[in-house]
Formats: structure tokens, sequence, C-alpha cells
């Protein structure tokens, strides 16, 4: 019985090696020459070649992080700024219209260094007083 599945197995094995034998060869051939060449100077452009691969995928990682960072961060300056004036604007029963939130988002993504002007902004169009919170 064992025998039985061990040759099934072996058939299913040589099935896949016609079908895939480059893979192992390359694999096999690949192993072969980084162990000949490892000591080389020949192929240090090789070794070179990998760690500037390397230093490109850390700093294009990194800047997706800061991008990453910055976005959410202006989403949260929005929300904040956002949440102050609907909450004046609700002192004077009224409510922000989908135009007015838009153009709260602009001014968000302009100033979103710079908060002084962004309130001084946002001041002006919507004529209300920004007062920090204090917590």
């Amino acid at each position: 019985m064992d025998t039985e599945k061990t040759i099934e197995t072996l058939k299913k094995i040589w099935i896949w090696l016609k079908a895939y034998w480059w893979l192992p060869i390359g694999i096999v051939v690949g192993i072969v020459t980084l162990i000949v060449l490892r000591k080389s100077s020949s192929v240090d452009w090789i070794w070179d070649w990998f760690d500037r691969s390397s230093e490109f995928y850390d700093k294009q990682r990194g800047i997706i992080e800061t991008e990453s960072e910055q976005k959410q961060y202006i989403r949260e300056r929005y929300e904040e700024t956002l949440g102050a004036i609907e909450e004046s604007y609700s002192k004077n029963q009224r409510t922000l219209k989908a135009e007015e939130k838009e153009m709260i988002k602009e001014y968000v993504n302009m100033f979103h260094d710079d908060p002084e002007t962004l309130a001084k902004e946002i001041e002006s169009a919507f004529g209300i007083r920004y007062v920090p919170r204090s917590d």
C-alpha cells in the first residue's frame, strides 16, 4: 500500500519536473554560481547592485511612509478645523453646505503647515473667529 503511494508521488514529481525542468536547474545553477563567485572580485558589481537595490527600496519605503503620515496629518487638521467651524456654526444655528466643506478642505491642504494663516483664511471666508481649544 505504501509503495503504491510512493510510486504515485514519484510519478507526480516526474511529471512536474518534465513540465518545469528549467526551475530546479536555474536554482541549482544560481546557488552554484553564488558559491563559486562569492569571493571573486569580478562579481563585486553584482553585490553592489544588490546593495543599491536595497538602499533604493529603503528610500522609496521611507518616502511612502512620510507621504502617508503627511496625508494623515492633513486629514486630522481638516477634521479638527471642520469640527471647530461646525461648532461655531451650531452656535449660530447654521449648518455647513457641501461646497463650504470642500472650500475648508482646500484651505487645509494649502495651509496645513501654517495654522495661523489657515485660521485667518477661514475666519475671513466664513466670518467667524477661531479660538483654539485649551486642552
